[in-house]
């Protein structure tokens, strides 16, 4: 029997959707691993601007998702604020950073936020 070694790796989502005329809406970037392991996996996240402005159009956020033993997808959760101004769609960054037991397959995650106005 021969094993095959799969090199661990992290990616993540990009996410669109519709920014509302009020209120908040929550974008769910998914960050994953491309095999099960029975290890721990860390890797650190921090929102930038784009063409989107933190304070006025997200909210800026950084942090650490974990991924515990057979754990292949967590969620990372921006929330988009909601606004009536015409404006073009709008985009912000998630940037994935020091992976601990993984590799990048994706370190940036796109934010579009689709205006409705």
């Amino acid at each position: 029997v021969t094993a095959t070694f799969v090199p661990l790796t992290v990616a993540i989502s990009d996410v669109t959707q519709i920014e509302g005329n009020s209120g908040t809406s929550t974008f769910n970037f998914t960050v994953s691993l491309n095999a099960s392991t029975h290890r721990t996996v860390t890797v650190n996240y921090a929102t930038l601007n784009g063409t989107a402005k933190a304070g006025s159009d997200y909210t800026a956020r950084t942090g650490l998702v974990t991924f515990t033993a057979d754990q292949l997808a967590k969620s990372v959760r921006i929330v988009v604020l909601g606004d009536t101004i015409k404006e073009s769609n709008e985009t912000f960054f998630v940037n994935l950073a020091t992976p601990v037991g993984a590799t990048f397959a994706k370190q940036q995650g796109k934010g579009t936020i689709t205006n409705d106005d």
